[in-house]
């Protein structure tokens, strides 16, 4: 029964190894993935930013009079 024991405890010790290496890769890649999201939002900021430039901007020049060529 001991030797069993044993036998089990390592094989337990090996997978939770495992486990703990497969939490750091996840960790890891989920970090990347905040990263990236993070750029995306940033990028998607000033899209939208200069979306709301161009709008304000066709407003102000249909208050125009326009000009005889």
């Amino acid at each position: 029964m001991d030797s069993l024991e044993k036998v089990m405890d390592a094989r337990f010790t090996a997978v939770d190894t495992k486990f703990v290496a497969l939490d750091q890769k996840i960790q890891a890649l989920d970090q990347k993935i905040d990263a990236r999201a993070d750029i995306t939002n940033a990028k998607l900021d000033r899209l939208i930013e200069s979306l709301a430039v161009d709008r304000r901007l066709a407003k102000l020049e249909a208050q125009q009079p326009s000009v005889p060529q």
